[in-house]
């Protein structure tokens, strides 16, 4: 977080905008080469190279410039090495009281569960993007033909020996939507100081977790 306020409010390399673009309202200055760098996917580079595809004139001259430079970097190595927060996703089954009709299949529930986490699927779905969710994925035909086609996905492969996962609790997505960007937020914004930024979310954090349906 120290480096991102050197670069926010010091140094101001990033953009103001950093603090409210997503992803995809990053793509349009990125590939109109205003923007330098930003946290992406291997995904990023089709969709560069599907923007270049589609620019005209002058546009279209600097788009394939970006597109012929793009590169791919690991996240900077911090006190604890390089590590990257491994993402994911959760499939809910609701009680059947909030299904139209009144009733859960819960077998076809089961099926698609298997088949959405099976060691094809979880690779197949995570084509461009991710990683299987499945380290069984890894070991499949469907793997080493990811590797051989999509450029720069082995960046995202060889993040893997340091990677964090998220914590395995309710309250994760609250911690990671909300307290963690309003920790961001406070710091490069100068409502807080870094350290009083980080601490305020720590107590929000042990707060929640302490309300119940922690670890």
């Amino acid at each position: 977080m120290q480096a991102a306020y050197q670069m926010y409010a010091v140094d101001k390399s990033v953009p103001t905008s950093a603090l409210t673009n997503t992803q995809g309202e990053n793509q349009a200055p990125f590939i109109a080469g205003k923007l330098g760098m930003m946290i992406a996917h291997p995904a990023e580079y089709a969709k560069m190279t599907d923007l270049a595809s589609k620019a005209t004139g002058s546009d279209k001259a600097v788009a394939d410039e970006v597109v012929a430079n793009m590169r791919y970097g690991l996240i900077p190595t911090g006190p604890d090495g390089s590590a990257v927060v491994f993402g994911g996703s959760n499939i809910h089954v609701v009680k059947p009281e909030y299904v139209e009709g009144g009733k859960v299949d819960e077998q076809a529930v089961k099926a698609l569960i298997c088949f959405w986490d099976s060691p094809e699927w979880s690779t197949k779905l995570a084509w461009v993007g991710s990683n299987p969710g499945n380290l069984n994925g890894f070991l499949t035909s469907w793997m080493k033909t990811r590797l051989e086609t999509t450029p720069f996905l082995d960046v995202t492969t060889s993040m893997l020996p340091n990677g964090i996962p998220f914590p395995v609790i309710p309250q994760a997505p609250e911690i990671m939507n909300i307290i963690v960007p309003d920790m961001l937020q406070n710091a490069l914004t100068g409502t807080m100081t870094v350290d009083q930024a980080a601490d305020d979310a720590a107590t929000k954090v042990q707060a929640i977790v302490d309300g119940g349906g922690g670890i």
